[in-house]
């Protein structure tokens, strides 16, 4: 059963347009230091943003054509003091009558994100210093002020990220088939780099040398500062940069 502190329901109707319809919810749940949260969403952006206490907040926005379109999208809450789980669920329907969800969250600094999947929209993480793990399938991934494990994956769309500490044992792995890739590492950061591109160009602050490999692709390994954590970085179209804060 859901530990629910605050639970604020909020509904308005746009009069922009006579078929648009809005409806925004905002839930709040208790977790623990170095609990998980995950989400699912098919359309829709996602925005994530850490703060002091020790709850998360979840706010949402359905959007559609009509009252109908709203209620063929269902949105799932499972929390206990480990673990927010939310689920996106939407029902079959008309394309022209299609829905959207927008989610806006506040969770603790420490919490876990081990399941953002997003289809059709864009992520925004900043300030979570525990593990990030995400895939994406048409968006861009911004994610600022992380300090913890980083898996980000996208199919089309770049990928952003900047590190505020690099730690032992930290691995960092972002993956782009259409879309740049780019991650800001902090000053003085020790990390061994491994980076791969078909189509594109490997630029860095560091003074690493990309090579030709073949007659299509380029690759770069090399250590920073001695060398330490991990971090790959794999892309198909597109071009990869690291740069220094």
């Amino acid at each position: 059963m859901p530990l629910t502190l605050l639970t604020l329901l909020l509904s308005f109707a746009l009069a922009a347009s006579a078929t648009n319809v809005e409806k925004g919810w905002v839930e709040t749940f208790a977790l623990e230091a170095g609990g998980r949260v995950s989400l699912q969403n098919v359309n829709g952006d996602v925005e994530i943003e850490a703060w002091d206490r020790a709850e998360v907040e979840v706010r949402y926005t359905k959007r559609g054509k009509s009252e109908e379109s709203l209620g063929r999208v269902e949105v799932r809450i499972d929390a206990t003091t480990s673990h927010v789980s939310i689920e996106t669920d939407y029902k079959k329907g008309r394309n022209h009558d299609a829905a959207s969800v927008e989610y806006f969250l506040y969770v603790p600094r420490s919490a876990h994100l081990d399941e953002i999947d997003l289809v059709n929209g864009a992520l925004q993480v900043t300030g979570v210093e525990g593990p990030v793990h995400a895939d994406l399938v048409n968006g861009k991934a911004v994610l600022r002020e992380l300090g913890g494990d980083v898996k980000v994956s996208t199919v089309n769309g770049p990928i952003d990220v900047g590190l505020t500490r690099l730690e032992a044992n930290q691995e960092v792995t972002l993956e782009s088939v259409n879309g740049r890739l780019e991650v800001s590492l902090p000053a003085g950061a020790q990390a061994d780099i491994e980076a791969e591109t078909v189509h594109g160009s490997i630029e860095n602050a560091f003074g690493l040398e990309a090579r030709q490999d073949g007659f299509v692709g380029r690759s770069l390994r090399g250590s920073i500062g001695g060398g330490g954590p991990r971090i790959r970085l794999e892309n198909v179209k597109g071009s990869i940069t690291i740069k220094s804060n």
